[in-house]
């Protein structure tokens, strides 16, 4: 982990980039006190592309939903 003084961030800025993408995480200060952190982003979301794929990529179960709930609160009764 490498701390830098935000003063120092401006002129160095793609440096520290650079490091982060190697695999450092890089603190920033202000007066000797955190107040960042870059880090690396291990796998950025993809959007939906579509409902369909979902619903497929779902594994299905023996029992709807339905049949699941009931069955607990059956179960929470006695």
């Amino acid at each position: 982990m490498l701390e830098v003084d935000i003063t120092h961030t401006s002129m160095t800025i793609n440096q520290l980039i650079s490091q982060v993408e190697d695999g450092e995480e890089v603190i920033i200060t202000r007066h000797g006190k955190s107040i960042a952190r870059l880090s690396l982003i291990s796998k950025i979301a993809q959007p939906l592309k579509s409902h369909s794929k979902l619903r497929a990529d779902q594994v299905q179960t023996a029992t709807s939903t339905l049949q699941a709930i009931q069955s607990l609160r059956q179960e929470a009764r006695y």
